[in-house]
């Protein structure tokens, strides 16, 4: 453009002339280049964009609008760049809200700059030194946004359903006519007080940030599809490794991730490749990556991955050999892992039929459990969490839906159906496990230094116990000859043991003798137990269920709360009176409302993996006065046996 020309027009009209090609999507200088970020544009408005891929644009976006807005904040009160700081444009706030919507209340925790997002906030925190490098950026973001952002606003509540939230980004309610608006903007650029140079490097400026934006849509393009996991599950893990697994996440970053150096960590993302994590050195958050051994397209499958990387990381910075009590486990684990497991037989609770499903019948049928575990490792989980193999972990992700959140039964439970009910035998073949268990662990402990070995782990015991239990058959009285065992109870004594009322501990009182604790599923498989898990307090049980299976009332009571409760997902919560209350949570759907009266047994929701789990199930809890109280134990008391 002539210098003639450009004196002739007005400056708006000089800005839209210059970075009209950019607008288009085209870089004039490399024709061949062509459009930088067709795969995003075009797929959202033709509706096949996936609603995850949306979500990360948008998390991009969030970084670079926190850049813009940090500057005009500073900028407000100056002569040049003050009068483009407008109120009504701020996008932050609607970009946090439609994040939490679309990703959860942990969102910050899965969100992180791409390597170009951090190049372009990198440039507007640069040029915003600057009032022309402010106001070139924010013409370019802003304008962009009351312009074709409308029919991205569109084309996204189209596509998704939205009605305001998720969308919101897109809705100025502080200015009722855009195109007024816009006018306006573009007489305060033709009246701004700049000269010619610095209105060249604003114009400079503004094609600069066209081709920053193009470079973020670009990296985005070149990763539609590649990640299967939901924002909001990705933003739950991060949150959880960061809040509660901090000093773990730093052992990843030093270890695997190759940053020594570094003095704190978090995780960031992940996708079906490997994780993002943030390690803090010299003072700033570098990226770190580490791929996973495996592609994975399952949340089961995240955990052992993190575990194996955990485990990897450990090793690379010399961590001391693992404590015997983990090698005592898994050798017995091993030695009973091919002894026969009892059928599962249903449980005939009163009342199944009445809600479409016969009694212990399934929504679909659980996938065989792999028999070779050959590949045990005696390797803790992550820090704290108590001898878990991670060979099991593997296990349970090729069965994710024995996977039950962040916490697992202990071995003695998972032991408990292969002991119940077996010969004398299997007790020889447990206690020779445990006894060259010991050998094994003896000759590991030969290289610790005196005084450093663990305490003997509850596990220990509670698996010496149930080998004890296992030496007498069900129904056989200790002493009775072995030509007795399995026979058996006379019907005198059986009738004797059912006509006995329980003995009830459970504080509810004044309750009908017709009023009956009921199973909160058709069919109970306990996969996690109350009490320490990853060194902290699990407050219920968790139970085997699919999703959609209908969860029932366990005992008449008003609605408390019925919805999305953070880690608990969608929870029910029923207030049973005299200071008892029933918790069922991580459910797909919630199918009564607060103030809502339910009897034992009704279908209150459906089972699912929402909130902080890893794997469909129901989690239960019992509180008592305003504390968890162990569950089992307490509808024992009640009259209801569910072990």
């Amino acid at each position: 453009m002539s210098a003639d020309t450009a004196s002739a027009m007005s400056f708006s009209a000089r800005i839209r002339e210059a970075s009209w090609a950019r607008h288009q999507g085209l870089d004039p200088a490399s024709a061949s280049e062509g459009d930088r970020g067709p795969g995003l544009f075009d797929r959202l408005f033709e509706g096949s964009l996936s609603a995850g891929d949306y979500t990360r644009w948008h998390a991009q976006q969030y970084f670079v609008y926190a850049a813009i807005e940090s500057a005009g904040d500073r900028l407000a009160a100056d002569p040049v760049a003050g009068p483009f700081v407008f109120a009504e444009l701020a996008r932050l706030a609607s970009l946090e809200s439609d994040l939490e919507f679309l990703m959860g209340p942990k969102w910050r925790s899965g969100i992180a700059p791409l390597e170009s997002t951090r190049a372009y906030v990198d440039r507007v925190t640069e040029a915003s030194a600057t009032p022309g490098g402010y106001i070139a950026h924010a013409y370019t973001r802003y304008l962009g946004d009351l312009s074709g952002g409308q029919a991205f606003g569109k084309a996204a509540r189209r596509a998704y359903g939205f009605e305001n939230e998720g969308a919101s980004f897109y809705v100025f309610t502080g200015i009722e006519s855009p195109k007024a608006f816009k006018d306006e903007y573009r007489a305060r650029l033709d009246a701004v007080d700049l000269d010619e140079d610095a209105k060249d490097a604003l114009v400079a400026e503004i094609l600069l940030a066209y081709d920053h934006n193009g470079a973020v849509l670009a990296e985005l393009g070149a990763n539609l599809d590649r990640n299967p996991f939901d924002p909001k599950v990705i933003a739950a893990i991060c949150h959880h490794m960061n809040h509660d697994h901090a000093d773990d996440t730093l052992v990843i970053c030093r270890g695997t991730g190759g940053r020594r150096e570094a003095s704190g960590a978090r995780m960031t993302g992940f996708d079906g490749e490997g994780a993002d994590f943030a390690a803090a050195v010299g003072g700033e958050e570098v990226p770190v990556r580490i791929e996973w051994a495996r592609p994975l397209t399952e949340r089961a499958e995240v955990r052992p991955e993190i575990v194996r990387i955990f485990t990897e990381s450990r090793e690379l910075l010399g961590a001391r050999p693992l404590p015997f009590r983990n090698v005592l486990i898994v050798a017995t684990r091993r030695a009973v892992t091919n002894l026969p497991r009892p059928a599962s037989a249903a449980l005939p609770w009163a009342g199944c039929q009445a809600h479409g499903r016969p009694p212990g019948a399934r929504a679909s049928p659980r996938p065989a459990a792999p028999s070779d575990e050959s590949d045990l490792d005696p390797e803790d989980a992550l820090s704290d969490t108590g001898p878990v193999a991670a060979a099991s972990m593997r296990r349970h992700a090729a069965r994710p839906h024995r996977t039950r959140g962040q916490h697992r039964a202990s071995w003695a439970a998972e032991l408990s159906p292969l002991l119940a009910g077996t010969q004398r035998r299997y007790t020889a073949v447990v206690g020779s496990a445990v006894a060259g268990a010991s050998v094994v662990a003896m000759a590991t402990a030969a290289g610790m230094p005196s005084g450093d070995e663990p305490a003997p782990s509850r596990a220990v015991d509670d698996i010496a116990a149930l080998a004890a239990e296992a030496s007498v058959p069900e129904g056989t009285a200790p002493g009775a000859d072995a030509a007795d065992e399995g026979a058996a109870a006379s019907p005198a004594a059986a009738a004797a043991d059912a006509a006995a009322p329980p003995e009830r501990t459970t504080p509810v009182t004044g309750q009908d003798a017709q009023i009956k604790w009921k199973p909160m599923l058709d069919e109970i498989t306990i996969t996690s137990l109350f009490g320490q898990r990853w060194g902290r307090n699990h407050n219920g049980v968790d139970f085997d269920a699919e999703t959609g299976d209908p969860v029932y009332a366990a005992y008449p009571g008003t609605v408390k709360h019925a919805g999305w409760e953070s880690g608990f997902g969608n929870l029910v919560i029923i207030d049973h009176g005299d200071g008892v209350e029933t918790y069922y949570a991580h459910n797909s759907a919630v199918s009564v409302s607060p103030g809502d009266w339910v009897d034992s047994g009704t279908h209150i929701a459906d089972a699912g993996n929402t909130g902080f789990s890893f794997g469909s199930h129901v989690h239960f809890e019992v509180h008592v006065d305003g504390r968890p109280v162990e569950p089992l134990d307490y509808l024992s008391g009640a009259g209801l046996d569910l072990r």
